[in-house]
């Protein structure tokens, strides 16, 4: 304890914002995952067809399962692309929706402590008028007990009333969150393979 500083509370509170702040700071990066070998592949012009019935009946039993497994496997690949996509949208809304529901708890915070302040200022002057009530009417009265009871008052309700004005709001800081889209091109690209 004998090496710790003594901090006193409006030296905390002003601190307290800095680390916070700092602590807020993030980003959002969306990268492309698509192996560096497929990058830049065109897609196919249009999905492959499921072979008919007939047209299967034609082949050997084993090439008949291996054309059921590719065309299962493509079906299975787009459909977990087509989740990807919707659960990266679910998070990228969901992510929005969290930073004005922050922003608006900011601004009400930022208006609390406005009205906080506003009425410790009221408050201390309206212990100030009644001091220099009191004060006078112990001066009119001459009690001496009465009259410095009435001046300690004052300087009590004089310090509150510095104290109140010398407070700040909080301020609200307004973060900039950083996104990092990829090009509308490829967004383009991929909706294009997407629905192949």
């Amino acid at each position: 304890m004998a090496n710790e500083d003594f901090k006193f509370p409006d030296e905390i509170e002003k601190e307290a914002p800095k680390k916070a702040a700092a602590e807020d700071d993030f980003t959002f990066e969306i990268e492309d995952d698509t192996p560096p070998e497929d990058r830049g592949r065109k897609p196919m012009a249009e999905p492959p067809e499921d072979p008919s019935d007939d047209e299967l009946s034609s082949y050997d039993e084993k090439v008949q399962a291996r054309i059921k497994k590719f065309t299962r496997g493509y079906h299975d690949e787009r459909r977990a692309k087509e989740e990807a996509l919707r659960e990266r949208e679910a998070a990228e809304g969901y992510a929005k929706q969290v930073i004005e529901e922050n922003k608006r708890l900011q601004q009400q915070l930022a208006q609390g402590s406005q009205i906080i302040i506003d009425q410790s200022k009221t408050s201390a002057e309206a212990q100030l008028a009644y001091a220099k009530k009191k004060y006078k009417e112990a001066y009119e009265t001459g009690d001496v007990d009465a009259l410095t009871d009435a001046q300690s008052e004052i300087s009590a309700a004089t310090l509150r009333l510095d104290k109140a004005h010398n407070l700040r709001p909080l301020q609200v800081e307004e973060k900039e969150v950083q996104t990092q889209q990829r090009p509308q091109q490829v967004q383009t690209k991929e909706s294009e393979r997407d629905s192949e």
